[in-house]
């Protein structure tokens, strides 16, 4: 129930709605706890403490260790507690309890750091740093660079324990209530642990934007190129020291903010939620769906166990919006099978074998003569009982698909989502580009883009799940139609330049 209110970010008065809610159907008898508050004391022994320290309303000091019993500011004569007005007191003679003006909430770091060692799930990354391969030239982790090793070099007796924890420190402000609510900053200070591996896709995907646009793009002052180098082989990758990941978290933070008169307690106990919700999700049972186990917003499915993938039918992927029903012509047929089957690494030896018959001839006669004939040869070769192929799926693939196609706007692939032209003519965003990769890996001139026109499945004889995806596109002149920059790589393409031949299909 906790991994749900921190999930959802649901208000105590919600949570305990929901509490009582759910209580009322249980049997009368159940030991369900009753509220948020009974909820918590559950998690109590799970060891992730906050102390609270009192602190000058000023930022002046802490009542902590020799201070703890001062009663004012040592700097700037600032009282520590709230000043009652009247001298009230409580009706059974005790004196109104004290409140401090300001008060610093401390989430104890040993014992969270020790967490991380008690979950399988994090062990083997904590000591990373010291295992993991490290590749000549290439620099991935701040373990990887000049500091790092300085300081292994320094302190011998602490770098021989490759469970240590390295730290990193982080404090900023932001303000809880918005441009528009009264002047207040919160300063949350924020230690990360660099043990762990890097967030590959986050480096991988700048390198690509660095590789794509100029640096002019990223209006980088002129001196930026004189430290920036230095800073790197010093300090490591850029995305372990910029600000952008706990600028990102600030504003995670305020969301979580419910009672604005609290700002700092409310804050902390949602975090503390959060906390204990990430720390137990680790022992959930599988089919306990929780935040980190949900579907991806692009992700394409899952593969169906009954009938797993065979070569080419049946592999992951999932279409979106309604299908439409479509009737393919005789040759947008014979190309779509031909691109199949030499596409099918079942198919392979066979084709091999085709190939071979050819040999002797111009390299555009067996071009041709693939195109043209492959498809029914293979049929041919596996009919004949002579040849002893008995395998059922290959069966399928030779008689060749139905006609009857089934068409989709929209396809959900490798964590894309990719949409037909004309579907997307009215969106925001184009997701209709296709670039399929060249023969020559190295090369990107060689490389084949295009536009989506259709999203066709073909059905195959024997079981339903015999079918393929296929992207239908409109391939522009690799030769002729485009030109890739010889330094930063950016492709222009000339959309009047057409691919001649008739290939227009790929794999999805």
């Amino acid at each position: 129930m906790l991994s749900i209110k921190s999930d959802a970010n649901m208000s105590e008065a919600d949570f305990n709605t929901m509490i009582t809610a759910i209580k009322e159907v249980f049997p009368p008898d159940n030991t369900m706890p009753t509220d948020y508050y009974h909820h918590r004391k559950t998690m109590n022994e799970l060891g992730l403490p906050v102390v609270k320290i009192d602190a000058c309303k000023n930022g002046c000091m802490l009542y902590w260790k020799h201070d703890a019993t001062t009663v004012s500011c040592k700097f700037c004569d600032e009282p520590r507690y709230k000043q009652i007005k009247g001298g009230r007191r409580l009706l059974n003679n005790h004196t109104h309890k004290r409140i401090a003006q300001a008060i610093l909430r401390y989430l104890p770091l040993t014992p969270r750091l020790q967490r991380l060692y008690a979950s399988n799930a994090a062990t083997t990354h904590m000591t990373w740093h010291a295992t993991h391969e490290r590749n000549e030239g290439v620099m991935q982790h701040p373990s990887d660079v000049e500091a790092w090793k300085h300081f292994n070099r320094t302190f011998l007796d602490f770098a021989e324990e490759t469970r240590n924890i390295r730290l990193g420190f982080c404090a900023d402000s932001f303000a809880p209530h918005g441009q528009f609510g009264r002047t207040y900053l919160c300063w949350p200070v924020v230690v990360t642990p660099y043990n762990l591996p890097p967030e590959e896709k986050g480096a991988v995907f700048l390198c690509n934007l660095e590789k794509i646009f100029p640096p002019a793009f990223f209006d980088s002052m002129e001196h930026l190129v004189v430290h920036l180098p230095y800073e790197a082989r010093i300090g490591g990758p850029v995305q372990y020291r910029w600000m952008y990941p706990f600028e990102r978290f600030h504003q995670e933070l305020k969301k979580t903010l419910k009672n604005k008169a609290h700002v700092e307690g409310s804050i902390c106990q949602a975090y503390i939620a959060q906390e204990i919700n990430i720390f137990t999700e680790h022992y959930f049972e599988p089919h306990i769906e929780y935040r980190r186990r949900r579907l991806r917003r692009n992700d394409e499915g899952v593969a169906n166990d009954i009938f797993p993938p065979f070569s080419i039918f049946n592999y992951i992927g999932r279409a979106q919006d309604r299908p439409k029903i479509s009737w393919l012509l005789e040759n947008e047929l014979h190309v779509a099978h031909t691109y199949i089957l030499r596409n099918c690494p079942k198919v392979q030896p066979y084709y091999k074998i085709f190939v071979n018959y050819l040999q002797g001839n111009p390299t555009d006669a067996i071009d041709k003569a693939i195109d043209k004939h492959f498809a029914k040869w293979f049929e041919s070769f596996v009919a004949n009982e002579i040849n002893q192929v008995t395998v059922p799926l290959l069966q399928s693939l030779a008689w060749g698909p139905s006609k009857k196609a089934t068409t989709w706007p929209g396809y959900f692939i490798n964590g894309y989502n990719f949409h037909t032209i004309t579907h997307g003519m009215e969106k925001a965003t184009m997701n209709s580009g296709v670039c399929v990769q060249g023969t020559n890996v190295d090369d990107s001139s060689t490389d084949f883009y295009g536009l989506l026109e259709d999203i066709v499945q073909l059905e195959y004889h024997g079981s339903r799940w015999n079918h393929v995806v296929l992207f239908e596109c409109t391939w522009f002149d690799p030769i002729n139609g485009t030109k890739v920059h010889p330094i930063y790589k950016l492709v222009d393409i000339n959309r009047k330049r057409i691919y001649p031949k008739y290939d227009p299909f790929v794999l999805a």
